[in-house]
């Protein structure tokens, strides 16, 4: 079913109604489509080592295959990526958080194979 906005505008839009994100996301949006000259529109998105933490707790294939597209195309950082998730977004979880510590620490094996395996640090 296409919404008024796609009708009319050619613009979809999906909301994420439960995802957790490190703590000071809202400070590092990126603006999308800088150069465009819409008058009442600006999108922004989640950062991308940002919107990688926003996949960690469904951790589904789908969300392991995006975290590893970002990663090949170079727009992860491991050591940004450790930290955000330690200082904005462990203290966050409400449950389960030694499994989320392994599901990063998999991530990062599988983003980055060659280097070290010190996570958590």
């Amino acid at each position: 079913m296409q919404s008024t906005l796609h009708r009319e505008y050619k613009l979809y839009m999906q909301r994420v109604t439960i995802v957790t994100v490190p703590a000071d996301y809202a400070s590092r949006l990126v603006r999308m489509f800088p150069g465009a000259k819409w008058k009442h529109l600006v999108l922004y998105a989640l950062e991308a080592n940002d919107l990688a933490l926003s996949k960690l707790e469904r951790n589904a294939e789908r969300d392991r295959e995006d975290v590893l597209n970002l990663a090949r195309a170079g727009h992860l950082n491991r050591d940004i990526l450790r930290s955000r998730y330690r200082d904005e977004l462990r203290p966050y979880l409400l449950f389960r958080q030694e499994w989320h510590d392994k599901t990063l620490s998999l991530w990062i094996d599988m983003c980055w194979p060659q280097l070290d395996k010190d996570f958590p640090g």
